[in-house]
């Protein structure tokens, strides 16, 4: 499992996967363990997802992500 702090004040997160289909990315923003049943899934060959952030823009929240497969993905990106 990966832990993010996000950055001060970002408006929002561009969430996109990498590599083959299979492969799954589960993230929470609450502090919970991200799992297959806890967690928004992000699709390895989907579309990228925009995440508006609102009460999480802030330093104080990290965003836990964690793989289907051990080559599994993330591609984050914070807009300010």
């Amino acid at each position: 499992m990966q832990t993010l702090a996000l950055d001060k004040g970002p408006g929002g997160l561009i969430l996109s996967g990498a590599g083959t289909g299979t492969n799954l990315a589960y993230l929470t923003f609450d502090g919970s363990t991200p799992s297959a049943s806890n967690g928004i899934v992000i699709v390895a060959t989907g579309s990228p997802v925009l995440l508006p952030v609102g009460y999480y823009s802030h330093g104080a929240h990290t965003l836990k992500v964690i793989g289907s497969a051990v080559n599994t993905v993330l591609n984050v990106t914070q807009m300010l």
